[in-house]
């Protein structure tokens, strides 16, 4: 975040403009380079014609503040645990391919990366999902099994419309190996919740259920009701069983007789 807005000044700069941190961080953090020339067009009057020579002096601006990076060993640990873990790590940036590239090198990061994707590999950058979707796609997972961290607010919006999980965090030291886990803990347990099977589509089959056991354990403990009738949680026995099956035909039941008059 701070290369970014410190990269773009400089390259504003010769052309007599600027963008405080609070315009950064509230109107044009994580966007593309050339998207923000469009909007800085749009509110303080920068000349079209200098987007070009701006955007190729904020990338060589880029590269310079990148190479200037050292190695960071709390980050790598946390990726390499999670690679033991068994888990695919996937970064979606919005800088450009070589930007990208050179920042997972320099911080040595790109060697637990399974794969990295930058706004020249997409056509719609973030806040629009199109990037996380072709990651999942990519990798071949479905969004419910997605965890996206992301700091930025285009970022997040991106994320949950791609139907990931969110982990939102502040800045590169609250990414921290405990609060992922945590995230990834909250995100399984309302998979869980959420799950949904299809049901069996029997076409025309016909799901025969006895019921026909006298429940004498159920009537010495003093329940009046037949047994698949008595309450669970809400619900009558017989009808947990049937949810349970998950599958659509054409339900028997054979019951007792005194059972069916009663």
């Amino acid at each position: 975040r701070e290369m970014h807005y410190e990269a773009l000044n400089r390259a504003l700069a010769k052309f007599g403009y600027t963008i405080t941190r609070e315009e950064h961080l509230s109107t044009y953090d994580a966007l593309p380079t050339k998207r923000k020339l469009e909007m800085l067009t749009k509110q303080k009057g920068l000349p079209p014609e200098s987007h070009e020579e701006i955007w190729r002096a904020k990338q060589d601006q880029t590269v310079a503040l990148i190479n200037a990076m050292q190695p960071d060993e709390r980050m790598r640990a946390i990726l390499s645990k999670f690679r033991e873990e068994g888990y695919a790590i996937i970064v979606c940036s919005n800088s450009v391919r070589e930007s990208t590239k050179l920042m997972l090198l320099r911080k040595g990061f790109l060697e637990f990366v399974d794969f990295y994707l930058s706004n020249q590999d997409i056509l719609r950058a973030k806040p629009h999902p199109e990037m996380y979707l072709a990651a999942m796609i990519k990798a071949g997972a479905l969004p419910k099994e997605c965890l996206v961290i992301e700091d930025s607010h285009y970022g997040r919006q991106a994320a949950v419309d791609a139907g990931a999980y969110l982990c939102p965090v502040r800045d590169v030291e609250d990414v921290t190996y405990e609060r992922i886990k945590s995230a990834i803990a909250e995100a399984e347990r309302h998979y869980e919740a959420r799950k949904f099977v299809p049901k069996w589509q029997g076409q025309g089959m016909n799901i025969i259920i006895p019921l026909a056991g006298a429940g004498k354990k159920f009537q010495e403990r003093g329940y009046t009701f037949p047994k698949p009738l008595i309450d669970i949680g809400g619900k009558p026995m017989i009808q947990w069983v049937v949810e349970n099956l998950n599958a659509e035909g054409n339900f028997i039941f054979i019951v007792l007789k005194e059972h069916y008059e009663k």
